[in-house]
């Protein structure tokens, strides 16, 4: 009995799972600072910040979170890092023009031509065991 239940189930599942694999992503983890004028941004109420890196060859697409700390994560596709490759990295930063009211036109804090992909201000190269701070971003207004 055992035997036919190796054979019908137990085998067949050990194939697949070495065919698929264990389910890894291929992403390589990628973090860092995001830095203005060689200031650390954090995260402050009113304020929207974007990070966002574009493959340059594919269709690879991750997003940034930024912590209170200032550290901001990417993920791709739902998991956490991203594809080796070649990225166009855009950031934009605005705030309300009028303070007072949060619904106001925003106003961009940095040059907008960095949230423009088609420029290519910022790229990067995502690799595995990148040295801690390879992926710190340091922008001017």
């Amino acid at each position: 009995m055992l035997h036919r239940v190796f054979r019908l189930f137990l085998l067949p599942s050990a194939l697949l799972l070495g065919i698929l694999g264990c389910g890894g992503s291929g992403n390589v983890p990628v973090s860092g600072k995001l830095n203005v004028n060689g200031k650390l941004v954090k995260p402050e109420t009113g304020t929207n910040i974007a990070i966002n890196f574009h493959a340059k060859a594919g269709s690879a697409f991750g997003t940034a979170q930024l912590a209170e700390s200032g550290d901001y994560t990417v993920s791709s596709g739902g998991k956490p890092g991203l594809p080796p490759g070649d990225y166009i990295v855009t950031v934009t930063i605005s705030k309300p023009s009028n303070p007072k009211d949060p619904y106001s036109l925003p106003k961009s804090v940095i040059n907008t031509d960095y949230g423009d992909k088609s420029l290519a201000k910022i790229q990067m190269s995502v690799k595995s065991a990148a040295p801690a701070g390879s992926y710190d971003i340091n922008i001017g207004k």
